[in-house]
């Protein structure tokens, strides 16, 4: 659920990017053949009316019942992008992401610096990433005994 609601907040890339292969109808709008559609996962992913009123806050609970009901939209969550082009690291990398936070989590207390600014910004123009660094306090719970 936390890494979930980190990937939701934080998302691994701001937008993606599809090209239409054949002239569609989607609802009101008609896309032509050789569209680039931009799909803004980081505005998804912070939307209030699908994530409600709290959508700005670390809310790990809201995916108590699973990733399809977490919001009002089943498939609103979309980190690694979705259907036949979906990220083919998303299982590894997930695995990877919880076992490097359970093995720092085993030997330090992190907490935020008091001096930290959060001033998000991207890289490249599509990467989310701290204008000025994450700085952290970092405490070792076991101390080396030598």
């Amino acid at each position: 659920m936390i890494l979930n609601e980190v990937h939701r907040l934080f998302t691994s890339v701001v937008h993606i990017s599809r090209v239409a292969m054949k002239d569609m109808q989607l609802g009101d709008n008609f896309v032509p053949k050789g569209l680039t559609i931009e799909i803004p996962l980081l505005h998804i992913h912070h939307d209030p009316r699908l994530w409600g009123e709290d959508a700005l806050q670390f809310n790990p609970n809201r995916f108590a019942n699973g990733v399809s009901k977490a919001c009002q939209h089943p498939q609103a969550f979309i980190p690694f992008s979705f259907g036949p082009r979906r990220c083919i690291g998303q299982h590894f990398g997930m695995m990877q992401s919880k076992i490097v936070v359970a093995s720092v989590l085993l030997r330090f207390q992190l907490s935020v610096s008091p001096n930290y600014k959060h001033c998000p910004t991207t890289l490249l123009g599509f990467i989310p990433s701290p204008k000025t660094g994450v700085q952290l306090i970092v405490e070792n719970l076991k101390p080396n005994v030598f």
